[in-house]
């Protein structure tokens, strides 16, 4: 079975214009942060790691399922693409 990877393809000034949920926006910072060199593939537990630490984002979920509500959503807007490998 193949993994999910993604990485940011959107533009981060977009991400604060947009009308989502902060949880999102933190994630999407996340996600812009770890994939900066658009050659970084990353998972999306990963992904919510790094916005707990750096970005201040709060949750009692796990964080592959946290990132799993919001991963459609954040596809369909433009801003992730998602990888297999």
């Amino acid at each position: 079975m193949a993994k999910k990877f993604y990485i940011f393809t959107g533009k981060i000034d977009a991400v604060n214009t947009e009308k989502m949920p902060l949880q999102q926006k933190q994630i999407l910072r996340a996600m812009h942060d770890l994939t900066k060199d658009k050659k970084t593939k990353i998972q999306g537990a990963a992904v919510v790691d790094h916005a707990k630490a750096k970005f201040n984002l709060e949750t009692r979920q796990k964080s592959a399922v946290l990132y799993a509500w919001y991963a459609r959503d954040n596809e369909a807007r433009g801003f992730v693409k998602q990888v297999e490998e």
